[in-house]
């Protein structure tokens, strides 16, 4: 009885364990994906006012 126990303690620390690691992995492509969110809108407000000067120029 006090090994099934310990066996399915185990398992469960085993699945946190599996569990933290995908939950890490997740949080660190969220970063990955802000940052590129990021870059992407300041890359289009440059090109919307690179637009702006050439319709100022024309």
């Amino acid at each position: 009885m006090a090994s099934q126990k310990n066996s399915n303690n185990d398992e469960l620390l085993d699945r946190i364990v599996h569990l933290e690691t995908i939950i890490k992995d997740l949080n660190s492509q969220i970063k990955g994906l802000n940052i590129t969110q990021k870059q992407h809108k300041e890359d289009i407000t440059l090109l919307k006012e690179q637009e702006k000067q050439h319709s100022i120029n024309m």
